[in-house]
């Protein structure tokens, strides 16, 4: 399942349940802000970024590699990577505090 350009949040919903179906999903909003993702809040606590149709294709392994780096140096929280697109592609980590 692949979403759309112009995909609700109910599309991306369905792709989360679809590779998760333990994540019991009671609210999820779309974050306004993003230039190369759609960014969809869950439950107020994790964010799943969805690459937009001209940037799918690009794989998110070389920011995954780069997150683990970053949160190995203990200079500033770092996103852990929680969750991976298992039939299409986003990443999904825990929301960082104060952000």
């Amino acid at each position: 399942m692949q979403a759309e350009p112009n995909a609700d949040v109910q599309t991306y919903c369905s792709i989360l349940t679809s590779d998760y179906p333990e994540l019991a999903i009671t609210s999820a909003t779309i974050v306004p802000e993003g230039l190369d993702n759609v960014t969809v809040l869950v439950n107020d606590t994790y964010i799943f970024r969805f690459p937009r149709p001209e940037y799918q294709g690009t794989p998110y392994f070389t920011e995954i590699r780069a997150l683990e780096l970053l949160d190995r140096c203990h200079v500033a929280p770092v996103p852990r990577v929680l969750f991976v697109g298992k039939h299409t592609q986003y990443i999904g980590y825990a929301k960082l505090s104060g952000v």
